[in-house]
């Protein structure tokens, strides 16, 4: 713990947020008592917990759109993770109109920047963070750019962190990520965090995923499905342990099987990017098998 996070009320309520216990998040915020901005604060972490566990009514019936700044964006982002894709470049040019006039506001910056990186415009999720000093916004930042293969720059945003608070969770999580694109012996540093922050706080999806996947690139396939079963144990419906599960079963020729996390994966998470990208790899498979056919019986 930093010397920032000992003097912080709201520590293990981050700590449980960062590394994926989102549920103990929010158990825990109904035993804080705050005011001004810190409840502000909780109540952001709150929502954003019911967010990640895909329970947007409960954020939408609980904010109302009159609310302060913060918790409004966090309102408008769980309306655009719920809404179809026909109305969610409406909720995110209202993101973006917020943003614009609440430019120094830490969240309202962080929730239109996630907004737009779920919908994979890079750019603009950058520009809305590229002013920011506020750990969140940074390691976010750190995401898009390893998804952008940017890792020169990612390196250079990691260090910055480093630079406010190298103890931080968030800069610890955003070492990892950097140490598991660099590959070779960074990976076993990767893995070494992980496996920190789960002895420090609790074991949760997040890390077991992460240390799955510290493990896949090892090559040591029965480990890394023992740290996915244990995740899917925890959460069945989690997107990335079940797009983990499947490479790890198709790593070690059980194909038949990781049919079966397929099925579930395009029942229950159709919009996911990486299961929109397996379908239509899919179909542009059955085009050219069926434009080939055609041309060879004509």
């Amino acid at each position: 713990m930093s010397r920032g996070d000992a003097v912080d009320e709201l520590f293990e309520l981050k700590a449980s947020f960062y590394t994926g216990n989102f549920q103990l998040c929010i158990d825990e915020a109904q035993k804080l008592r705050l005011t001004g901005e810190k409840l502000v604060e909780r109540d952001c972490f709150v929502y954003r917990s019911y967010i990640a566990q895909c329970k947007y009514r409960v954020v939408i019936d609980a904010i109302k759109p009159s609310a302060e700044p913060a918790l409004k964006a966090v309102r408008m982002f769980a309306e655009f993770m719920a809404a179809p894709s026909t109305r969610k470049k409406q909720i995110l040019d209202g993101l973006e109109e917020q943003f614009q006039a609440d430019a120094s506001n830490d969240i309202v910056m962080l929730m239109t920047a996630s907004a737009y990186y779920v919908s994979g415009n890079y750019e603009n999720a950058l520009k809305c963070l590229h002013q920011s000093n506020d750990l969140e916004c940074m390691s976010l930042t750190v995401k898009i750019l390893l998804a952008m293969n940017r890792g020169d720059l990612a390196s250079k945003e990691q260090k910055k962190m480093c630079d406010i608070d190298e103890d931080s969770i968030l800069t610890q999580l955003a070492t990892a990520w950097l140490n598991v694109t660099k590959g070779g012996p960074a990976i076993q540093n990767a893995y070494n965090i992980y496996h920190d922050l789960q002895d420090r706080f609790q074991s949760t999806p997040l890390l077991l995923n992460s240390m799955a996947v510290c493990c896949l690139n090892q090559e040591k396939i029965d480990e890394a499905l023992d740290f996915i079963k244990e995740a899917y144990d925890k959460d069945t419906n989690n997107v990335d342990t079940l797009v983990n599960y499947v490479t790890a079963l198709k790593c070690s020729g059980k194909t038949d099987l990781a049919k079966r996390y397929i099925s579930q994966l395009y029942d229950s998470n159709a919009d996911h990017p990486i299961v929109a990208d397996w379908m239509a790899k899919e179909e542009e498979f059955d085009r050219i098998a069926h434009q080939y056919l055609t041309n060879r019986d004509s």
